[in-house]
């Protein structure tokens, strides 16, 4: 993957569905992994953290978007390479020298445990290759918690919206894609 040109993004703010097990991933690794279908230069990524996220994550309290992380590094590997880490895949000399390295490298562990997890279940996630690994900041509280639009369930891939349209409006909105 070419590295981002200066300045560039393709979202201002990714928004994601995000279950108890990412929660606390996103909490305690400070990593975010998701398929192409995702924007590859988001500058940040709000979680929408889905209900029951909060009996296992004290940090929320609801269910919604009360998070907010910069994303600072985003990498793309495929499944096969990522499961062998750290032979398949190895990070940049950036990635191993930055002060959130090791929870990083627990995420990848995590996510590389899930995996193989998923395999021996018979799921294969291989099909929305390659992966995107988004290196996120420490986690700053939003001003507050902002919800689905009525009616609304789940967000598509790669929904995103502007920080302005996330501070000033009263829900997300549909999707305009």
């Amino acid at each position: 993957m070419k590295p981002k040109p200066q300045g560039t993004f393709d979202a201002e703010v990714m928004i994601q569905d995000v279950n108890p097990e990412n929660a606390m991933a996103y909490f305690g690794c400070y990593l975010y992994v998701a398929d192409r279908r995702r924007p590859l230069h988001p500058l940040y990524l709000a979680p929408y953290f889905k209900q029951g996220c909060e009996k296992v994550v004290p940090e929320v309290q609801e269910s919604g978007v009360s998070w907010i992380s910069r994303v600072l590094e985003v990498r793309e590997v495929h499944l096969r390479d990522l499961v062998r880490f750290p032979i398949g895949y190895q990070p940049s000399p950036e990635i191993r020298a930055h002060k959130y390295w090791q929870r990083w490298h627990r995420g990848i562990l995590a996510w590389m445990q899930r995996e193989t997890n998923a395999r021996a279940k018979g799921e294969d996630w291989s099909k929305f290759d390659p992966q995107r690994l988004y290196f996120l900041s420490e986690p700053a509280q939003f001003c507050r918690t902002v919800k689905k639009a009525p009616g609304q369930t789940q967000l598509g891939p790669g929904f995103s919206r502007t920080l302005f349209d996330l501070l000033a409006n009263p829900h997300l909105g549909r999707s305009e894609s």
